[in-house]
């Protein structure tokens, strides 16, 4: 069976959250946060009642919270597969802020999970959510999402759009670009290097 999530001391996450974290109602829902995973851990079982505020904290817009939330589930899946299923709820979730939320996080899980889901949101009625498929996508070097993508930009009308579809592609073919007078590239760890051309 698979180690429980590793977690620092309460102390120790909290003061973590307090360098960040101002405002008293977002660091309230972390301290629960790492309260449910210091349970989790100790337990060695994942409740309904201690992922409550885990899945509170993907309904909020700051990544602060939303990226701590996140991080989170992807460790308990690692910890508890069965999880998938409450992944899967959060992403036909009625809220776009977390369905982006999500998405924005899936190369955190492992590419079994995240591919399926990225295919998904590929057709989710926020365009907010379908673009960060790219991001997502070209950050994990997901080449297996390549067809989708191509798929994706003959259906898509806007020529804005279109270019950051075909400028995905590129970077998932490890062929560089350029936009806006520089030159793109995706390094091998998933960043993006731009680098403004010289004129000669």
């Amino acid at each position: 069976m698979p180690r429980p999530p590793f977690i620092l001391s309460r102390e120790a996450e909290r003061a973590a959250i307090d360098r960040v974290i101002r405002d008293p109602t977002k660091q309230r829902l972390l301290y629960e946060m790492v309260d449910a995973v210091l349970r989790i851990s100790e337990l060695g079982t994942v409740s309904r009642s201690d992922l409550a505020s885990i899945l509170a904290g993907l309904e909020v817009k700051d990544e602060g919270v939303w990226g701590r939330a996140t991080g989170w589930l992807a460790k308990l899946h690692a910890f508890s597969p069965d999880l998938s299923a409450t992944v899967d709820e959060l992403a036909h979730h009625r809220n776009a802020v977390v369905r982006f939320n999500l998405c924005a996080s899936l190369d955190q899980f492992p590419a079994e999970v995240a591919i399926p889901h990225l295919r998904r949101f590929l057709s989710d009625r926020s365009a907010r959510v379908r673009g960060a498929v790219l991001n997502v996508a070209v950050k994990a070097g997901y080449r297996q999402l390549i067809p989708d993508f191509e798929a994706f930009l003959a259906e898509e009308s806007d020529a804005e759009r279109q270019q950051d579809i075909r400028q995905a592609i590129a970077l998932l073919r490890n062929e560089s670009f350029v936009r806006d007078g520089w030159q793109v590239r995706r390094l091998p760890n998933g960043d993006i290097e731009s680098t403004p051309l010289i004129n000669s």
